[in-house]
């Protein structure tokens, strides 16, 4: 059992070196490529094998998205929907009251015309 907490404490440090290894190679990678964009190429190709795994990755997301628009473009109507019945029977009240208006108006001219005879 000390054996093996000994082989971790020395390990530790050389997980360190490793550690400043990458992260110095690292940031000399990033340098070079963003002076002179030597690994443009590199770039491409990784993005390119890539981007079956982020449409993939991608997708629930987007069918989420889709999802919620398609809910949301239901309420809408549903909302315009009910907007227009309440419309329409405001209108059929209004030509209540018109149709009514004409006959009332008829009739008095029917009265007025037999007065005048």
């Amino acid at each position: 059992m000390v054996a093996s907490k000994g082989n971790t404490v020395a390990r530790t440090p050389a997980l360190g070196v490793r550690t400043l290894v990458l992260v110095v190679l690292s940031i000399a990678l990033m340098y070079f490529d963003h002076r002179d964009n030597h690994l443009d190429t590199v770039h491409n190709a990784i993005g390119t094998a890539m981007y079956p795994l982020r449409v993939v990755v991608d997708a629930p997301s987007r069918l989420w998205s889709w999802m919620r628009d398609r809910a949301r473009s239901r309420d809408d109507l549903q909302r315009e929907n009910d907007d227009l019945r309440e419309e329409n029977r405001q209108t059929r009240v209004r030509l209540m009251r018109m149709s009514a208006l004409e006959a009332e108006n008829d009739r008095l001219r029917a009265m007025l015309e037999a007065r005048r005879n």
